[in-house]
C-alpha cells in the first residue's frame, strides 16, 4: 500500500479487507474499478407519445424514468406552456406512453443523440411536442470538458478559457451556450443578412415566435406570414404600439389564431377572467381584489401558482388586515 498514486484507497481497501478473501492486489483493482465507474455519469433518452395523435417528445435524464415522467406532469399542473406540458393537462397523464429509447449512454453524448432523435423524427412543434431542438443536458457545469486538445474540469473553466483565447471576442456564457447547443465554438462573426427584412421590427416579432416553436406550418415562411397579416413595405410593424398575440393560446400561431393588442389591453383580459371565491364568482380579479382589498396581481400570481390553495391565500391575506 506504499505505491505511489493509490494512497487514498487505503481506507477503502482496509475496510473491504475484513469483510472478504481477497488479496490485496484483487482489492485495489476491485475499488478502482468502481471509483472510475463513479465518474462516468450516464443518462437515459426516453420517448413520450401521445397515444391518440401519435405526437411524440424525445428528451433525455440522469435521473430514473418514473421520476422525470412525475417532474413533467408537476410542470403541468403549475401551467407550463410547452408543448408537452400544454398536452398532458388537455389530455390527460393516462393519454401518453413513456419508454426508454437507450439507457446508461455517456452523458457528453446524450445532447447530440436527442437532438438526432428529433430532427430524424421530426419531433420539434408543431409536427410534434418538442419545444426546442434539443440538445438542453441541464446542470453538468462539473463535468470534465474537452476541447482544443485540453480537458477542462468544469464548462466554467473551459468558458474561461475560451474568453481569454479570444482577447474577450466570445464571453464565457456564449461559449458555454454554443457547447450545450452542439455549435462550432471559435466561429466568425455573423455576417448581415443580405435580406431586406433582415433586423427589421417585423422579422424580429416574427422570429422571436419562430425560435420559440410558436407558429404554424404555414407561417414558418417569414414571405407567407407577411402576406397573410398585410404587412407594409418597409417590414415596420403594423401596429407599432402593439402585440401580436393569439385568440386561442393553446394552437400556434397563424392566418386564423393572431391578434394586434395594446398593453393595457392585455392586462385587461387577464383580469377580466372570472374567479370563484368563497362560494361566490367574482366578474374578474379587479373586482375580487376589490372585494377583499387584495391587489390583482397578487390574485393573479397565486391563482396560477396555487390553484388549490389560492382561497385559502386569500382568507388568510383578508384576516390579517
Amino acid at each position: 500500500m506504499h505505491e505511489v498514486g493509490i494512497e487514498h484507497l487505503y481506507s477503502k481497501v482496509k475496510s473491504r479487507r475484513m469483510t472478504c478473501d481477497l488479496s490485496i492486489d484483487e482489492l485495489i483493482e476491485t475499488v478502482q474499478r468502481r471509483l472510475i465507474s463513479r465518474k462516468v455519469k450516464t443518462g437515459i433518452l426516453y420517448r413520450i407519445t401521445h397515444i391518440k395523435s401519435g405526437m411524440k417528445y424525445y428528451g433525455l435524464t440522469r435521473n430514473k424514468l418514473r421520476k422525470r415522467w412525475l417532474q413533467h406532469c408537476n410542470l403541468a399542473r403549475k401551467g407550463s406552456s410547452l408543448p408537452l406540458h400544454r398536452a398532458i393537462r388537455n389530455q390527460d397523464a393516462g393519454s401518453f406512453r413513456v419508454e426508454t429509447v437507450q439507457e446508461d449512454i455517456p452523458i457528453q453524448q446524450l445532447a447530440n443523440l436527442e437532438r438526432q432523435y428529433i430532427s430524424r423524427e421530426q419531433t420539434q412543434w408543431p409536427n410534434g411536442l418538442n419545444a426546442c431542438s434539443g440538445g438542453q443536458t441541464g446542470n453538468l457545469i462539473e463535468h470534465p470538458v474537452e476541447f482544443d486538445g485540453q480537458t477542462f474540469s468544469s464548462q466554467t473553466e473551459f468558458g474561461n478559457y475560451v474568453e481569454n483565447l479570444t482577447n474577450g471576442g466570445i464571453k464565457s456564457y456564449v461559449a458555454i451556450s454554443r457547447l450545450r447547443a452542439g455549435q462550432q465554438i471559435l466561429c466568425k462573426q455573423r455576417h448581415h443578412s443580405p435580406k431586406p427584412y433582415a433586423g427589421k421590427p417585423l422579422y424580429r416579432i416574427w422570429k422571436a415566435k419562430f425560435n420559440k416553436g410558436l407558429l404554424c406550418a404555414r407561417w414558418q415562411s417569414f414571405e407567407l406570414f407577411c402576406a397573410d397579416i398585410g404587412a407594409p413595405d418597409d417590414y415596420s410593424s403594423p401596429y407599432p404600439n402593439k402585440s401580436l398575440c393569439r385568440v386561442d393560446t393553446e394552437s400556434p400561431f397563424g392566418p386564423d389564431n393572431y391578434r394586434w393588442m395594446t398593453r393595457a389591453e392585455k392586462a385587461a383580459e387577464v383580469t377580466a377572467r372570472s374567479i370563484e371565491y368563497n362560494g361566490r364568482t367574482y366578474p374578474s380579479f379587479a373586482a375580487l381584489s376589490e372585494a377583499t382589498n387584495v391587489a390583482a396581481s397578487t390574485l393573479i400570481y397565486w391563482k396560477k401558482k396555487y390553484p388549490r390553495d389560492y382561497e385559502m391565500l386569500i382568507k388568510a391575506r383578508v384576516e390579517s388586515l
